[in-house]
Order: structure tokens, then sequence, then C-alpha cells
């Protein structure tokens, strides 16, 4: 069931249009808020690929990365294999409070005209992408077009949820690009008709249990109050796939403490749930009601699927055997037609709405209560030709946990010592080591259970195969040399905790220090000249040229891939080819440049956000790329003057194409000073082609300051 909000699209296909569409423009950030993921399918999402794609990445998939800078939040807990994810992809391993779990779903893409917010009950795994029965809402903020837009006070929703509940779980040593994003959505917030506030509103986002255990169950009054005051709900409706183990203190009570005037109950759910379900589940209800759903998938609902299959070109045998899970969390409060439609990831069970989960949905406000609990109902292809409430017992049933309830307690052998772990440079700047941050409550005895329990390895195509980790007493580990640990960052994303009593295996992401942070594309191993490729216009030879990251040295046929013979037999070795190239290579980016420029001004509105990412962002790490080859000696210092005098020339033309724009031209006139400041260290032999070449910079830079005065 999709569409709850502005959408009949899967999330894959949403983000496939925002990627096709050439009026987004470059997407700029990237969020994910998750229960658990396959790296496959978290992949396919940064990527907009398909859900059968291979895992193959490339160095320009990992160039994007450095650029985009995605945050993904999970469970920690449900712990993936995450080695093979891209090295600069940011994930935050969320340990919950005791019997409580991460369990938000929230998906976030900002594009240079638009913002897109997914919420709904899946997550970024195969079976939910694709098997479960889910719900979602799709809302978009549109610059400059209030009028096709979701509810503003909406986006200011998720701007305080990211300040103030995931804003403390970053560090601030790590430099997080949680902060970035909650900048650029403040500033198109900022260009939004202003919101009346909740009275006002007709859409807003409902959350639980990230702060100070508040709860969602109050959030829902919160927004009843606001949107029908004077009045109270008499009844309840819910799908979901789980609910309370334990019956004794059941949630309907609470809601009938909440809400006093309820009356009726509606619950829906999977026909394989209903033996986790009792009368006393039903407490305080006068009116009491209970749909089933079954797993397997009917001829209208096999209909709809082999429709959509031959919608995308592709074909449903006849012969195939269909089921799919109930996943959905709908919840409706009405009283006559009136009321709200909340959908998200809360279960209807004491921990999603009483505070121990972490939860997040959306509420929508409804003049067609009744419409919308018939409109799940048929989507969800429920059985309503009975209620099946009296076949319950009274009690519930004593029964083994399943292994798909998602609020299962964490396993035992979990890490749980660990708060987070950080890659850091030792004091020379060049060789790094792994820092182990405890949790405060372990601050004294969590190295004896590191080494009693736990072997830690890093990279490796099997746990074992890997680098050997070890900490002292102030979570500091071994030195790693300079040149060794840049190789392992594309062969293991994560750290290996192999938890050798049970002999389970952990994986626990590490964060990079600000410091890395900053030179994050250098981390990549990629030349100016490789970077620049990756800017050349979809049909250049040039583009994409660098080997795949996890084939050392290796293409798709086994063979080292090369340059294209336009740019010569041997760049490194035949500096005027290299340099040849290079500009070649410059002035297709140049022109970029300037066109993405001019089109971030046509429109009119405030643009120093995407000045910032896609020009100024661009320009400085340009810059860095370049000292990164002289560092590593693949380029002459004439060759690195050379290219960063360029780089300056390039930045002073984009900022004379800003005039009138004082914001906008103070940030590349501030790229324009730092490059400046590079040069003026160096001193050339005079008379030497380096000397003239500065000089000509220089009255280059005075004819500019003519022209601003």
């Amino acid at each position: 069931m999709n569409g709850v909000g502005n959408a009949t699209l899967s999330l894959e296909q949403i983000v496939d249009a925002i990627r096709s569409d050439p009026a987004e423009g470059g997407i700029l950030h990237l969020l994910a808020l998750t229960y658990e993921f396959d790296p496959e399918q978290l992949a396919n999402f940064l990527f907009s690929r398909s859900l059968f794609a291979s895992r193959r990445l490339w160095k320009p998939d990992y160039a994007e990365m450095a650029r985009i800078r995605p945050v993904v939040f999970y469970d920690a807990a449900k712990s993936r294999d995450t080695s093979a994810l891209p090295p600069l992809l940011e994930l935050h391993p969320w340990q919950s409070r005791a019997f409580g779990c991460h369990h938000s779903k929230a998906y976030l893409v900002v594009t240079e005209l638009a913002v897109h917010l997914v919420l709904g009950s899946f997550n970024l795994t195969y079976q939910g992408l694709a098997r479960n029965r889910e719900v979602l809402g799709h809302f978009c903020w549109r610059v400059g077009d209030g009028a096709r837009s979701s509810d503003a006070g909406m986006l200011g929703d998720w701007v305080r949820f990211l300040a103030g509940c995931l804003g403390a779980h970053v560090h601030a040593s790590t430099a997080s690009a949680l902060q970035a994003i909650a900048s650029c959505l403040k500033t198109r917030l900022a260009e939004l008709p202003l919101s009346p506030g909740l009275q006002g509103q007709t859409q807003t986002l409902v959350w639980s249990g990230y702060k100070d255990r508040e709860r969602g169950l109050d959030r829902l009054q919160e927004v009843w109050t606001a949107w029908h005051p004077g009045k109270e709900p008499d009844t309840l409706f819910a799908v979901s796939p789980f609910f309370d183990q334990d019956a004794e203190q059941p949630l309907a009570r609470s809601f009938k403490q909440a809400f006093p005037s309820l009356r009726r109950l509606v619950l829906v759910t999977e026909e394989n749930s209903l033996s986790s379900l009792s009368k006393a589940h039903f407490s305080g209800f006068a009116s009491r009601e209970l749909y089933a759903i079954k797993r397997e998938v009917g001829a209208s609902e096999r209909g709809r699927i082999a429709q959509e299959a031959w919608e995308e070109g592709t074909s449903l045998p006849d012969d195939a055997v269909l089921s799919r899970r109930l996943h959905a969390k709908v919840l409706v409060l009405a009283t006559g037609s009136e009321g709200l439609v909340y959908a998200g990831s809360a279960n209807f069970s004491c921990n999603a709405w009483l505070g121990r989960n972490q939860e997040l949905g959306f509420a929508l406000r409804t003049d067609d209560a009744e419409g919308t609990m018939k409109a799940a109902l048929s989507g969800l292809y429920a059985d309503t030709g009975r209620s099946r409430f009296a076949e319950l017992p009274d009690l519930p049933v004593d029964l083994p946990a399943s292994d798909a309830d998602e609020e299962n307690v964490a396993s035992l052998a979990y890490p749980g010592f660990i708060d987070f772990v950080t890659l850091e440079l030792d004091e020379t700047g060049r060789d790094a080591y792994f820092l182990l941050h405890p949790l405060p409550d372990h601050a004294a005895g969590w190295r004896d259970i590191l080494e009693r329990e736990y072997s830690v390895f890093w990279g490796g195509r099997h746990v074992q195969d890997g680098f050997a980790v070890s900490f002292g007493f102030q979570g500091r580990s071994q030195r790693m040399k300079n040149g060794e640990w840049q190789e392992r960052l594309l062969q293991g994303r994560s750290l290996a905790f192999f938890h050798r009593p049970s002999r389970t295996c952990f994986w626990v992401p590490y964060l990079y220090a600000g410091e890395l942070v900053a030179r994050r594309e250098s981390l990549l191993s990629l030349s100016s000249l490789e970077w620049l490729a990756l800017f050349c216009p979809a049909g250049s030879a040039a583009r994409g040229i660098g080997p795949e990251v996890f084939a050392p040295g290796a293409g798709e046929d086994g063979k080292e891939q090369e340059l294209p013979p336009e740019f010569g037999p041997d760049r490194n070795s035949n500096p005027v080819v290299a340099m040849q190239s290079w500009l070649k290579l410059f002035g297709a980016c140049e022109r970029m440049l300037e066109q993405r420029l001019a089109g971030i001004f046509e429109d009119g509105r405030s643009t120093v956000d995407r000045v910032g990412h896609l020009v100024a962002g661009f320009l400085r790490t340009l810059s860095r790329l370049v000292d990164c080859d002289r560092e590593r000696e693949a380029s002459s210092g004439e060759a690195w003057a050379f290219k960063t005098g360029e780089t300056l020339q390039l930045a002073r033309r984009l900022a004379r194409q800003c005039e009138g724009r004082q914001a906008e031209r103070a940030l590349l006139d501030a790229v324009s000073q730092d490059l400046c400041a590079k040069l003026a260290q160096l001193a050339p032999e005079a008379g030497s082609a380096l000397a003239r070449y500065l000089a000509f910079i220089a009255c280059e830079a005075e004819a500019g300051q003519e022209d601003k005065s």
C-alpha cells in the first residue's frame, strides 16, 4: 500500500525519477534512517540502481559519495557486513536503551531545486523494497513553487527533528554531514511561505523515543487537540503486523487513558499473526473488531502485480507462487468523518508508542476518516467479510519470539560497550590509528571485555584475512603507516568484532576525524586528472576511466584500465602530454561550471547554498587533489603551480560571473584568496617560465580589481 502521502510510487521509482529529471539538478544531500538494511540495497538507494543491480562499485561511484557525503542511521544490533560499502559513506549505528530499538524508516534526497522526504514502514532490504505489503508517503518542497509543495510546517518539523533528535548522536570531531544537511534545509525553509503553526498544518511529523523517553502517544494527543479542538475521538483503527507479547498492560489501555472517549477499536493484521493476539489486547473498548490479511496473493492482487510487471517491461509467469508479508503500520483516530491518519514505523505496541523504541512517521488531517479506513483495508487486501475477534482466547498464549519480530532484544554478544570508533591521523599528519570511544557506563572495564571475548579485524575478503587491530588502555590502536592505511580504506568500511565464545561477527563502522573529512576525496587515490574526468559530459571517452575498486588494478576483463588513446600512451612519464590532457579536461569542466552557475542564477532566488556546494566546493576539492598529486609525487612542483594557477583563474572568472550577488561572490573570492596564498609561498628563479607565469597571474588579479572597482 503506497501513497498515504503524495505518491503512489516505490522508493526506487521516486529516486530514479529524481535522478533522471533534468529540472531537479544535481543531488546535494542524501540521508537514510532505517531499522536494518541489506548492504546491496543501501548501495542501490544511494546510486539509484535497480534492485538486481551488481554490487560492483567503481571509483566514480565512490567519488560521488565523497561529494554528497550520505548519512545513514540504523539499529546497531542489526549488524550486517558493511565492509564493502563506499568508504566515505557516513554510518551511525544507533544503540537504544534496553528492550528498545531504532525502528524509524525515513529517506531524504535534497537536489538543487527540491527537497524530497519519503517516510514509511519499509527498511532498505530486498524484502522491504520488493516483497512486503508496506506503506509510504512522499513529501516534496520545490523551490519557487509553493503551490506544488507539501506543507511547509512538515519541513519545519523535519528540521527540528534533525537538530533535536539526530544531532545529539553525531560527534563534533567527525565533522558530520548532518550539519550541512540541516543548514541547507533551514535555507530552503526560509524561502517557503510561513507556516501558521500546528493548528494551520495539514501534515506533521510524529516521532517517539528519541529524547527523554518522549512518547509518540503524547504527540498524537497534541496533534488531535490542534486539529480538532473541542472534539473527542470515538474510533481507533490500527494496521500492524506485531503487537505486545505481554497483554497485562496493552497499548489499547494506554490509548483509552489518553483518549477516554474512545469506544471502538478496529485492529487489522496478517492471518499468521492472529495467534499472538487475545481479547485482552482490546482492553477497555466497548466495540471490538479484528480483520485478517492472508499472506497468499489472491487473484485481484496478482492481476495488479502482473500489470506493474508489464509496465516495467517484464512479465509474471503463470505458475509463479506469490506471497507477501504484512509490514505496513497505519493508525486512524476519528470522530464521525473527521480525524487524523498516521503512517510510519510504529507497530501497535507499547514499545512503539510509549517511548521505548525510536519511531518516526507522519500524520495527515482527514475529513473522510471512514473512507481512509476502507481504503487501507482494500489496499492491503484484508478479508472484511467477518470479524475474527470472537476466535481469540481471553488471555495471550505463550509463544516463542518470532525471528521476524522487529522488537526482539539485541544479542548479548554485541559489543555494547562501544559508543563509536574514529579513524584519526597521528601528530605527523601522515600515519593513522583507530580510536575507540566507550560508552560512559563502560569507561572502566571495556578493555577487559574486549580482550577476553573479541578479536578485531579490518579489511580482507574474509574476517580473519583482515588486519588485526588491537586497542590500548586509552582506546588507541596501533599505528598504521602512511600508504598502507589508505589502501585498506577501499577494502573495509567497518571493523569486524568477532565474538569468540559465540563465533558471531558484528560489524562496527568507523567514522572519520574532521581533518580526514576535509581531505576526503584524496583518500580515494584519484589523481586530479582522473577526478576531472568524472565531470566530463556523459558521452566523453574520458568519463569513468578509473578501475573497479574491489578488483585491484583490474577492469571488467581483468586487465589494467588505461586512459583513452586520445590522451596519449603514458601520461605520468610524459609531462607535456599529461599537461595537455589535463588542460583538455579542465576546459570541459570549466564550461560545465560556467553553465552550472548561470543555471543557478536563472530563477533569481537565494542561491548561496548551491553556489557554495556545487561551485566553490568543486574548486576547493580540485585544489586538494592537485595538492595530493604533488604529495605523492604524481606531478612536479611546476605542474602543481600551473594547475593551481589555472584553478585560481577559473575561480576569478566565476566570481566575476556573480556580479551583483555579494554573498555568492564572497564564496568564490574566498577560494581565490586561499589559492593566492598557496602560490605566494613559491620563490621561482628570476626569468624562469614559472616566474613569468606567476607574474601573469598577478597581472590578471590587478585587471580583475580594476573591473571590480
